[in-house]
């Protein structure tokens, strides 16, 4: 029964995660404003909060699917998967790591929220870096511009390349923040009045 409910509840949370990307509630990041901040990742990461890593990835997997489907674009649903997964990996291994270290649900938090936005930081780097390089290099040249606009004067192909990676990674940390704080505050409230919620406590065992 417990197992429908999670199924359930994995599917509610990814068409919310596609509910908000359709309603395009999105706020552009003023240092690139081709990246959007948006609140899509919230449903998907109370799904790994409340109820674990696989309901978690789960639902980004059926969200980046919709997307696929629906825009018939491919890179641009995938970069986003692998920013959420990326950033699901390494929140729950800093969380677990800190759990098997004795540290409590606070110090969890704080551990896995740091090396979520590492991991995502990381892995978003290297698969900026492979598609401005090998995948689109004309990327850069759009990007140009908007560098020049915020006062970052760029000479070269490497300037602009190293300065677009630099001023992405910042965006990843705080999506990272956007993604995870909210979605926290959401599932902290939701188990304080409805503990039944709870999917597995490998989380939240002093809640």
């Amino acid at each position: 029964m417990r197992r429908t409910a999670e199924l359930a509840a994995t599917a509610i949370f990814s068409a919310m995660a596609v509910a908000l990307t359709l309603a395009k509630l999105t706020v552009p990041y003023p240092l690139l404003p081709y990246l959007k901040f948006d609140l899509s990742e919230v449903p998907v990461t109370i799904a790994l909060l409340l109820m674990g890593p696989l309901s978690g990835l789960s639902a980004s997997v059926i969200y980046w699917l919709i997307l696929t489907l629906r825009a018939g674009d491919v890179l641009g649903p995938a970069m986003k998967f692998a920013a959420v997964a990326s950033m699901m990996l390494g929140f729950t291994l800093g969380a677990l790591l800190s759990r098997r270290a004795g540290g409590g649900f606070k110090l969890s938090m704080v551990v896995g929220l740091l090396l979520g936005a590492l991991t995502r930081v990381l892995v978003m780097s290297l698969l900026n870096f492979v598609i401005l390089t090998v995948v689109a290099p004309y990327y850069l040249e759009f990007a140009k511009p908007l560098l020049a606009s915020i006062g970052l004067r760029v000479s070269g192909d490497l300037a602009a390349l190293l300065w677009v990676l630099v001023l992405t990674a910042i965006y990843n940390l705080l999506h990272t923040l956007l993604a995870v704080l909210p979605a926290y505050l959401i599932s902290e409230a939701a188990l304080r009045r409805t503990p039944g919620l709870l999917g597995g406590r490998w989380l939240w065992e002093k809640l």
